[in-house]
This record gives structure tokens, sequence and C-alpha cells, in this order.
């Protein structure tokens, strides 16, 4: 219900797919990203796995996903590098139309499937570090597993979420999955439909919500 897969209509198995592994991220553990991409081959969607199992599928609603080989992996191989290159087009004037196209980097932690970070511009242009931190291009290091949304942050934020795939509800429920310890948050977030969820989805959140 709160997957990707039911949102594009599919199973993990439809379209093109290319794997790429991660490096392992403990005994046993490995964390695969596969690319799922049409005919043309433009990457479409990016589907997550984690130990042989479907963590989530992130599709191209903010860009075309760019395949790198081998994935760019943080120290433990638990945090992946996702490129994504949002396109559009620009009307200068009724005779004129610019296309423009803006890359990004996403951060996404491969047991959870949280997308921990997004960023644009020179912070993408620096290197893993220790401990599964990122050091810019200018030389600061971003602990990225802190920059994990939750649901007690949105609640304490004094301006609505953003239009984007990092504060999503989505995207929440990846990286703080609603339980006992913050039930109260998710049902606040809820009654005040924060993320501007549409009746049919706030009623299955409600009807979740007794499982919490």
């Amino acid at each position: 219900m709160h997957d990707e897969d039911a949102a594009l209509g599919r199973t993990p198995a439809d379209g093109l797919e290319e794997a790429v592994e991660a490096a392992p991220a403990g005994p046993d553990k490995r964390g695969t990203v596969m690319y799922v991409g049409d005919a043309d081959g433009k990457k479409r969607s990016v589907e997550i796995y984690y130990d042989r199992r479907h963590v989530r599928t992130i599709d191209h609603s903010f860009g075309e996903f760019q395949q790198e080989l081998p994935a760019s992996m943080s120290s433990s191989g638990n945090i992946v590098l996702l490129h994504q290159v949002e396109s559009g087009t620009l009307h200068v004037s009724p005779e004129e139309v610019q296309r423009h196209e803006r890359y990004y980097c996403n951060f996404v932690d491969l047991r959870t499937g949280c997308l921990l970070d997004r960023r644009t511009g020179e912070f993408c242009a620096g290197e893993w570090a220790e401990n599964d931190t990122w050091r810019g291009s200018d030389g600061r290091t971003v602990n990225l597993l802190e920059e994990r949304i939750t649901a007690a942050q949105v609640v304490g934020s004094s301006q609505p979420p953003a239009d984007g795939p990092v504060w999503s509800y989505r995207n929440l429920r990846h990286c703080d999955p609603p339980g006992r310890h913050n039930r109260r948050s998710y049902i606040t977030l809820l009654e005040a439909n924060v993320f501007s969820l549409t009746a049919e989805q706030l009623g299955a959140e409600w009807e979740d919500s007794e499982n919490w």
C-alpha cells in the first residue's frame, strides 16, 4: 500500500532490468540496486533489495536515473549514491522554448529504502568518508544517517513539507516506520493531513494505525 510498485501499477519483474550489487554490509547481508528502463534505455525507476528482500521501488517522478557501475557505496555498504537528472522546458516567449536539466545526487539506505538526502550542486562532487559519511567538495562532512527524516521532526516543523521526494509521506514511512515509539506523531500528522493525502489514503492510514 505504501510501496511505489503499487503507484506504478507493476511488479518488480516488469520492464528492462539491470542489477548492480553493493558491497557486503555484514555477514550474508548484501544490498542490490536494480535499474528498470524503457526500450529506449532510459532508467525509469530503481528497485532496492537487501538480503534478497525487496525493500522499495523509487520511480522517476523527479527525474531519470543515471546508472553507475559499480554502484557508489558508503564504507559499510549500507548507503548507495543514486544519480538522477531532472529535465524540463521553459517557455521564454511564444516562439522560444528552452530545455533545462539539473543533476541531483540521492543517498538511499539500502536496509530500509529511506531516501536520506537529496542534493544538487557542488555537494554532489564530494566523496565517501569514514562511518557512512559524505565529504563535500568544500571539505565539510555530513553524517547521512543523521539526515533521516522522522515523524517527530515533521510535527515539530513550522513549515509544511516541501514538495519533494525526501519530505514526502511515502519516504517518511521508509525512514521512520510507524510504531509504538512514534504513534502519537503519526496521529498528529494524519489529523492535520500535513501531507495532503487523499481521502482514500487517509482512510487506509487510519485503518493501519490500529496496528501501530
